[in-house]
């Protein structure tokens, strides 16, 4: 049995990581917002770097945004000065319910 699971193990660590959905981080803020640097320059990248992975409907994220302070004029003149771009480049066009419930579902 330990050799079975010795192979397994490496078949496993083949496999493609997928990455957190949006959907959740966006439901699982409060169990991560602690780990944003205090720093409002870092916190500017952080939140570019996500949104370059992935893409967040305003509308659908607004927790996402309150947790790195977007709205504060502190945090979006420090991502302009970070980035080069506005605060709105960070987020996607607005996307209805149904959209959003199905973002998350696996792709056959």
């Amino acid at each position: 049995e330990s050799d079975e699971a010795f192979i397994e193990s490496f078949r496993n660590a083949r496999r493609q990581a997928t990455g957190p959905q949006v959907r959740a981080l966006a439901s699982t803020v409060d169990n991560w917002k602690m780990l944003l640097p205090d720093e409002v320059a870092l916190r500017a990248e952080v939140l570019h770097q996500l949104s370059l992975r992935h893409s967040m409907p305003r509308n659908r994220v607004q927790s996402i945004a309150d947790a790195f302070g977007v709205g504060s004029a502190a945090f979006d003149a420090e991502f302009l000065r970070v980035v080069g771009e506005p605060v709105a480049s960070a987020f996607a066009a607005p996307m209805g319910w149904f959209a959003w419930w199905g973002s998350g579902r696996k792709k056959a």
